[in-house]
Formats: structure tokens, C-alpha cells, sequence
């Protein structure tokens, strides 16, 4: 199943959600005699691993009582839980590496990868040829449609090589980092961002340990200072990027008339998944006339300008202060926080540290520049990473390190 997450993330990335739930089952299936026989399966350390997101959660759930569309927060939620307590049975089991071979589990992932890299590298060169006959690609725009596995792959580089390097696969390590900038062959900026993000703080927390506290005290002024520094009233200053590069401009507009809808509602947002039916998102975002350019038309006649708010703000932090208000940020805090604790609580030298921060910086670049906060995409991937990168935080060929159990 582990050899899956390589192709899946790329040529069908949907299907991260029912894998994560397969490899979940599968190494609890696994890891549950030695679990049970060490009182690790107990109910209680479940709700205690996942004291984190059960604030947030909490939140949403809570907000179907307010919400503009209550079905949609429902469901949302219910499977965001869903996600969450595969985490909470992955990641205890694969810490545990000693009773299911979680070293396997490391190298069959990274194998996945190894052997997807040179198929889309290939279906580019060939303008799609190998794939095009199973998902429609519109014209121009196939490496942009590997988008979401470019993601995926910046996620897991690390906790994958570090991972393979301290349980002696030392080679497979070297050929992960080496296929590692695959998304700087994609048009993935979000993905090239979360990759180098995490490369530096690894080096950086590797080097200087305490750093750690500094990258996460920057996480969690980004979180909570959000209405401070939104809504951007220099827009103008971004008119250079209107050839090269329209989106940054187009997402500060979806932040900026984020962040005047949740002023309505500043305590408690307007429901968990609602983003895309705030009143007034679906007006036009016309970011061409103050940059000087003329507003064209599309063959049927309609406007060719994005959405004000289309399906999600495009920035994890935003959307949670627009649809949770300030109690959701101040749960969104907490989680990020209490991730990071815990990461580093079971890291025991420099080299585990450094894994988690590079876990912890991709994965928030990621969180905050493209995907909506509620994809379950993004929360598979981010639990299976967290899973890898329990793995990781062993040595001794697979055995936990005195302290990281």
C-alpha cells in the first residue's frame, strides 16, 4: 500500500483519502498484539494524541449551529474527524517501527516516488501521451495538472530521506533528495516554496537546534496576526506581477474581501466550509483595471476575471479566520503549537529535530499559499507525512531511540 502514495498523489490524488484509511487499517492490523501488550492501544493515549485537533474540530462541529450552510459544515466536519482518527491510529503505530516493519514501510514509499518521477517526467516530454488517454488534460496546461502531486512530493522528501538515512538505507536516501526538486519541473510555485522551506529549516534547526522555537513562534504570529496585516490596501504595488505571475494578485484580493466578511462576524466565523457560499464571493475580482489593462470577454460574452471567493481563500489561516473567527484561530494556534511540541518532544538529537521543522515549514507553506484548509487531499497527505516522519524519528534500524516512544 505504501508503494501507492508516489503515484497516487500525482495521477489520482483524490484517492489519498481511501489510502490513508487502507495503510491506517493495515499497520494497526499489524501493530495491535504489541500495541495491546504494552497498554498502547488504550482509548485514553488516543484522545491524548490527539489533544491537538480536538480543539479545532470542536470548533467546527460547534459551528453548524451558526453556519450560512449547516449541511456543508456537517459534513466537512464528520470528515475531517474521519481523517484525523486514521492519523491517530497511523502515526502511534508506525512510532512503534519495531512491530511492523516500519522501515519497509519507509523504503516501499520511497520507491513509489523513484518510480513515478521519470513516468510524468516522460508524459511532459511526450505532451501527455501516456496519460492523456485516461483523465483530459486541457491544452497547455499538463504539467500544471500535477499540481497536487508536486505538493505531495515536496511533503514527504524529507521525512522520507532522513527517515531512510537513519535506519542505514542510506542510498535509497540519496535518490529520494536527488528526485526530491521534482516540482521545480512543474508549474507548482506553492509546491518549489514548501520544498525550500523545508530544506532550509532542516539545515537551519540541524545546525542551531533552539532556532526551533524561532520557526515556530513565526508559524504562530502568522496565524493570529492575520487581521493585523489584511486587508492589503497597496495593491497597486503588485501590478508587476500582472504578466508573470496574476495569481499573488488575485489571491491577496480573495484575502482582502476575506477579511472584510469575517469583520462581520469576527467571533465566530460563518461556519466551517462555507467559503464558498459567502455573499457577494461570487462578484468578479477586478485586478486588471487598477493595473492599467483592459477587461476582456470570453467567447459566450461573460467577464474574464476569477471569482472574488471561489471554492476556498487559497491560505489555510485566512479561511479559518473568515469561517471560524477568532476562536478558530486561536484553535489553529493551538495545533500548530501542540504538533510541534510533540515533534520535538520525541526527536531525540539534532537530526530528528531538523525533520520535524522541515516537516512543519512545507507543510505550512503549503497550507497557506494553495490548498483550502478543509481538503481532505491536504490533511491526507499531511497525516501520512506525519506517519513517515514518526518513522524517522527512530534509529538503530528501525528501533525507537530511548525517549521517542
Amino acid at each position: 500500500l505504501a508503494v501507492l502514495t508516489g503515484p497516487m498523489a500525482y495521477l489520482a490524488p483524490m484517492g489519498m483519502t481511501p489510502l490513508v484509511g487502507f495503510v491506517a487499517l493495515a499497520i494497526f492490523l499489524a501493530a495491535w498484539p504489541a500495541m495491546r501488550a504494552t497498554e498502547q492501544g488504550a482509548g485514553g493515549r488516543v484522545l491524548r494524541a490527539g489533544r491537538a485537533v480536538w480543539p479545532l474540530l470542536a470548533v467546527g462541529l460547534a459551528s453548524v449551529l451558526w453556519s450560512l450552510e449547516p449541511s456543508a459544515s456537517a459534513y466537512k466536519s464528520g470528515q475531517i474527524a474521519i481523517l484525523v482518527l486514521f492519523g491517530l491510529v497511523l502515526v502511534p503505530a508506525l512510532g512503534n517501527g519495531s512491530t511492523v516493519g516500519a522501515t519497509r514501510v519507509l523504503a516501499a514509499a520511497a520507491v513509489g516516488f523513484l518510480a513515478i518521477t521519470p513516468l510524468i517526467l516522460a508524459d511532459i516530454g511526450l505532451d501527455g501521451a501516456l496519460t492523456g488517454w485516461v483523465r483530459p488534460v486541457p491544452e497547455g496546461a499538463l504539467a500544471a495538472s500535477y499540481s497536487r502531486g508536486a505538493a505531495a512530493h515536496a511533503l514527504f522528501s524529507l521525512p522520507l530521506a532522513i527517515g531512510l538515512w537513519r535506519t542505514g538505507h542510506r542510498r535509497l536516501a540519496v535518490a529520494v533528495m536527488i528526485v526530491a526538486p521534482m516540482p521545480f519541473a512543474l508549474e507548482q510555485t506553492s509546491a518549489q516554496l514548501a520544498l525550500v522551506a523545508g530544506l532550509v529549516a532542516a539545515v537551519a534547526i540541524f545546525a542551531v537546534p533552539r532556532l526551533r522555537w524561532l520557526l515556530l513562534a513565526g508559524q504562530i504570529m502568522f496565524v493570529l496576526a492575520v487581521p493585523l496585516v489584511l486587508p492589503y490596501d497597496n495593491l497597486g504595488r503588485l501590478c508587476t506581477l500582472i504578466d508573470s505571475k496574476a495569481s499573488v494578485i488575485h489571491r491577496v484580493t480573495i484575502w482582502n474581501f476575506a477579511l472584510d466578511r469575517w469583520a462581520e462576524k469576527p467571533v465566530a466565523g460563518w461556519g466551517l466550509a462555507t467559503s464558498r457560499f459567502i455573499p457577494g464571493g461570487q462578484g468578479y475580482a477586478d485586478f486588471m483595471t487598477p493595473c492599467g489593462r483592459a477587461v476582456g470577454t470570453l467567447p459566450d460574452g461573460t467577464t474574464n476575471l476569477p471569482r472574488l471567493l471561489p471554492l476556498h481563500t487559497h491560505n489555510a489561516a485566512v479561511q479559518i479566520w473568515l469561517e471560524l473567527g477568532a476562536v478558530g484561530a486561536l484553535a489553529l494556534a493551538w495545533l500548530v503549537a501542540s504538533l510541534s511540541f510533540q515533534g520535538y518532544a520525541r526527536a531525540t538529537d539534532r537530526m530528528g529535530k531538523a525533520a520535524v521543522a522541515g516537516l512543519s515549514s512545507s507543510a505550512f507553506v503549503v497550507a497557506v499559499v494553495s490548498f483550502g484548509a478543509w481538503q481532505s487531499l491536504l490533511w491526507a497527505t499531511i497525516v501520512l507525512a506525519i506517519g513517515l516522519t514518526a518513522v524517522a524519528l527512530q534509529s538503530n534500524g528501525g528501533r525507537p531511540s530511548a525517549g521517542a516512544r
